[in-house]
């Protein structure tokens, strides 16, 4: 999976254990103990991350509000997530599906 620079520096730190997508036809493949490939878009650096947990629900802000305040989600508490999320996906993109919050753990790095 690609991500731009914040949230690939955020997961590859461990300041962040939760990539929150849209759960289509990908995600529903993805199964606790899966490992993800995350690249950062603008090199070839990588971060080998382990599924640990899958959390779904109906909006991105469920899964960060719902129980899952235990892991490090990049975002600040008083984020309005569902608005920041907004700028990868639109509501219409969201409603059908429903998202997914796939929680990880670093399990290497390559530059």
């Amino acid at each position: 999976m690609q991500l731009q620079d914040k949230p690939f520096r955020q997961i590859k730190s461990g300041e962040k254990d939760i990539e929150l997508r849209i759960f289509d036809e990908k995600r529903k493949k993805l199964n606790i103990g899966d490992d993800i490939v995350f690249r950062y878009v603008n090199t070839r650096e990588t971060a080998t991350c382990q599924i640990i947990d899958l959390v779904h629900r109906d909006t991105f802000s469920e899964i960060i509000d719902n129980g899952t305040k235990k892991v490090r989600s990049g975002f600040k508490e008083n984020d309005d997530i569902d608005s920041l999320m907004s700028m990868y996906y639109s509501r219409d993109e969201t409603t059908k599906p429903g998202v997914v919050g796939i929680v990880l753990k670093v399990m290497s790095q390559n530059k």
